[in-house]
């Protein structure tokens, strides 16, 4: 896994805000709504903004959602009734590049590198 600031084959990451709903389960606390929570953020995020590529294996069709997050993923609380929490969360996503932008990716990376390392030596 690489970290997002230096992924190059990201786009540009925007900031998104996901509101959602869990029931409890019964004798479920709260940290563990708050990582079901998460994790459906996550989801729905991919759904709805990143990279959707399908592939087929054995007759199957395999959508597949790609991008990439900064953490953390701010997660507010709005409602906490006695079965059920309502939520909503800030996050830094990018979907992924097609791959035949990759390239040119790479390059501008590799150029803000090389510049950031010359300005690094006027320090």
């Amino acid at each position: 896994m690489v970290p997002a600031e230096d992924e190059f084959r990201a786009e540009n990451f925007s900031l998104c805000t996901i509101s959602g709903s869990l029931s409890a389960r019964p004798g479920e606390i709260k940290p563990m709504m708050e990582k079901r929570a998460r994790e459906q953020v996550l989801k729905s995020v991919l759904r709805e903004k990143g990279l959707k590529s399908v592939k087929a294996l054995n007759y199957d069709t395999i959508v597949s959602y790609e991008g990439v997050v900064m953490v953390p993923i701010l997660l507010e609380t709005i409602k906490a009734k006695d079965q059920e929490i309502e939520f909503r969360a800030a996050i830094r996503f990018s979907p992924l590049a097609f791959p035949d932008r990759w390239k040119a990716l790479e390059s501008k990376h590799r150029m803000k590198q090389a510049v950031q390392d010359f300005l690094l030596l006027f320090k």
